[in-house]
């Protein structure tokens, strides 16, 4: 929709539909360009009539300043119904939209939603933790009794909302952070009475979430 050409009562109805309609943008823009545009209307009926040609000099001026500001209020409402109708065509119902749409629109570009891979076989265990408790930073329980294995050549991934013991974890098990009970066997070694550095030096690292603070 293009709501730089309406006039003022065209936007007002629409706004006063249930329809959806753009907001502050377009009517900032609808009303600079009605101003503008009535501004040179004025302007020519003065240049036009002998009668007024003391007002010439002033009608030439305003027109000069009238005339970009009509373009200007044009752009303005255009940019701002575009930008409203991407984000009316970004919240269609799941229904009207297929799963490629919802991950271009999540992304911002096409996505390759099939990655051709053989099944993956993990081995064996090389990290166990069972009945794991650990205190956040507030000293309040931020792990309380948990288990997990990882095999060889599995990509394990654990999802949550930030603050719900993920950082808590990871420095558990690399030994920033200290164990209050549980075991951590990595490749069948108990490592939860271990040190950053004995650990580090069994191969084992992360990537911290702030890489500024902790490198």
């Amino acid at each position: 929709m293009t709501w730089a050409g309406k006039t003022l009562q065209e936007f007002q109805t629409a706004l006063a539909s249930d329809d959806p309609t753009p907001g502050g943008g377009s009517a900032a823009g609808v009303a600079l360009g009605q101003a503008a545009a009535l501004a040179v209307m004025v302007s020519d009926l003065t240049l036009s009539k002998e009668s007024l040609k003391e007002g010439w000099s002033i009608s030439e001026r305003v027109k000069e300043v009238a005339l970009p500001l009509l373009d200007l209020g044009l752009e303005l409402a255009t940019q701002d119904s575009q930008s409203f109708d991407a984000v009316v065509e970004s919240f269609r119902l799941p229904k009207e939209t297929d799963e490629e749409g919802l991950a271009e629109m999540m992304v911002g570009r096409s996505v390759v939603l099939r990655v051709a891979k053989s099944e993956a076989t993990p081995g064996e265990t090389v990290l166990s933790i069972n009945d794991l408790n650990v205190l956040d930073d507030r000293e309040q329980p931020a792990l309380r009794d948990f288990s997990l294995d990882v095999k060889r050549g599995e990509i394990f991934g654990i999802a949550g909302v930030e603050g719900n013991g993920q950082r808590e974890l990871v420095e558990a098990i690399t030994g920033l952070r200290t164990i209050i009970s549980g075991s951590v066997l990595m490749n069948g070694k108990e490592m939860s009475s271990c040190n950053a550095r004995e650990i580090s030096e069994e191969g084992i690292s992360h990537i911290p979430e702030n890489r500024e603070k902790h490198g």
